[in-house]
């Protein structure tokens, strides 16, 4: 993975494919706290943690999520972490954020504070 895991937690890592379909049909996914990053439309990134995901993907794929995935669609999961606490979450939401902007560019990738969807 392009990421360094830390905060001797367990990674509940995978790269998905779940896509927003009609009838909702997303994984579920039991409740913890959880790090995410979704792809967007138009080649962008948005990196977020939850203590509910399965009420959280389903709010961004609705549109009533971020105001950057109102914005910008989702398509797809990019990725999912399973954290041990809501501050290890938060932790590793940053941590991803900026391992993103790194391999993906500032312009490309929104979330941990940085969300500003005006020049997104």
């Amino acid at each position: 993975m392009w990421y360094k895991r830390t905060y001797n937690q367990r990674p509940y890592s995978r790269r998905t494919n779940f896509k927003n379909t009609n009838n909702g049909n997303i994984k579920k996914f039991k409740k913890g706290h959880y790090c995410y990053s979704l792809n967007l439309s138009n080649g962008k990134k948005y990196v977020g943690y939850t203590s509910n995901p399965n009420k959280r993907f389903s709010d961004h794929f609705q549109g009533k999520g971020a105001k950057v995935t109102k914005k910008y669609k989702p398509i797809s999961i990019y990725h999912i972490q399973k954290c041990k606490s809501i501050y290890h979450a938060k932790k590793a939401e940053r941590l991803m954020y900026f391992q993103m902007k790194k391999r993906f560019g500032i312009k490309k990738v929104r979330g941990a504070g940085y969300t500003n969807s005006i020049n997104f």
